[in-house]
């Protein structure tokens, strides 16, 4: 049995890159071609953007608040609530775990409600990934050494992940939700599998100290795994989609059969984003857009064009045809413009206003949805195949 030093280290909130956020935070979409690629999808990094999770601050409680939380390894619940976050830990061979592997290395990268690497599927090109870019993981110096076989070591890494995204740090899993916990890690797993599939070698993580229950959830479905025909499917995700999600062609570029646009219930996810005419003027201007009349001219819904999922596709900025992912990922910030679901753009005085709904690229799994059908009684396969048609679970 190998043994893993698991190193722990409070995280870090990296800014302006991928996404998947998982999760998940600021972003900027990469692209990382890769040779011997088939999939025209393969290679492709999301910027990182916040789960769910890390975006909602209303915690259901403190963990071990007088309860029995048993671990299935040995860690020590000083261990659980000294360290809050595990970073960006390179996952572990996998070699002993799956017969006839070869030892893989990891690569710096993050899940979330973000990220990179698809495969091929029949009749179609694959999948992305989820919310969240390529990190450098630098472990803290001051580690804890544990001793776990293979399966326990990649079965704690998903509940981390699942902890950050979609239960939250130092948070006791809800019980209403647990269908949609146990989905986010069947998302996770697929990912992952996918990712190493393309790289041979499964990606880095960032993830939340996971509480006992979430490790149990966890468990209950660390076998399963989403395929699109004999391929992992690549199960992106995002924090909400605003009632409805976007195929993946409107932000990847091709389309890809289990990444339609679909209703997403429970999750409107509506918000605000305020700035100055001054600081947008410049903002647009350092991104190549040129800026003239009133702020009151500058952007116009009338002459937008939309995405399946009433996504805004193109937004006229000053009479010319500008991409909202641009404007939202290289202009104003993933952070301050949450989606490009733009429902409204106001001007008053020297305050230029956008309301959107949901947050993030919007394809894919709604972390929020996930939730809401799990409270309305849905189980966590209804979850899956309703974000992705057309998968199976095996």
């Amino acid at each position: 049995m190998k043994k893993w030093m698991v190193h722990l280290a409070s995280f870090g909130a990296a800014v302006s890159v991928l996404a998947v956020s998982v999760g998940m935070s600021a972003d900027a979409f990469a692209y990382m071609p890769t040779s011997a690629q088939t999939d025209p999808l393969a290679g492709v990094v999301q910027g990182q953007e916040p789960g769910i999770a890390e975006i909602e601050s209303s915690l259901e409680g403190e963990w071990f608040d007088g309860g029995t939380n048993e671990l299935p390894f040995d860690i020590s619940e000083d261990d659980l609530l000294n360290v809050s976050v595990f970073s960006s830990v390179p996952l572990p061979s996998v070699s002993d775990a799956v017969p006839g592997q070869s030892t893989l290395s990891s690569e710096s990268g993050v899940l979330g409600s973000s990220l990179p690497a698809f495969e091929s599927a029949p009749a179609e090109s694959s999948s992305p990934a989820s919310s969240r870019p390529p990190v450098s993981s630098a472990p803290s110096s001051s580690s804890s050494s544990e001793e776990a076989g293979p399966d326990d070591e990649l079965l704690l890494i998903l509940a981390g992940a699942v902890q950050r995204e979609i239960v939250g740090t130092n948070t006791v899993p809800s019980a209403k939700y647990y269908e949609a916990y146990k989905a986010q890690a069947v998302a996770c797993h697929s990912y992952m599998e996918n990712y190493r599939r393309t790289y041979g070698r499964y990606p880095s993580m960032s993830y939340a100290t996971p509480h006992a229950k979430t490790i149990a959830l966890v468990r209950e479905v660390y076998d399963e795994v989403a395929y699109y025909g004999s391929v992992p499917a690549n199960t992106v995700y995002h924090a909400a989609a605003g009632g409805h999600t976007q195929s993946s062609q409107y932000v990847w570029g091709s389309s890809i059969s289990y990444l339609k646009a679909v209703d997403s219930a429970y999750d409107d996810y509506p918000s605000t984003f305020s700035i100055s005419a001054d600081s947008a003027r410049q903002k647009l201007t350092a991104a190549g857009i040129s800026v003239s009349g009133e702020p009151e001219t500058w952007f116009s819904l009338d002459g937008a064009t939309y995405t399946d999922g009433d996504f805004v596709y193109t937004l006229p900025v000053c009479g010319v045809q500008v991409s909202v992912r641009t404007l939202r990922e290289s202009v104003f910030g993933t952070a301050q413009l949450k989606s490009t679901k733009i429902t409204s753009i106001s001007v008053s005085g020297d305050v230029i206003t956008f309301s959107t709904k949901g947050y993030g690229h919007g394809v894919g799994m709604s972390q929020r949805g996930a939730l809401g059908y799990s409270a309305a009684g849905k189980d966590y396969r209804f979850i899956l195949t309703h974000y992705y048609p057309g998968i199976t679970i095996r």
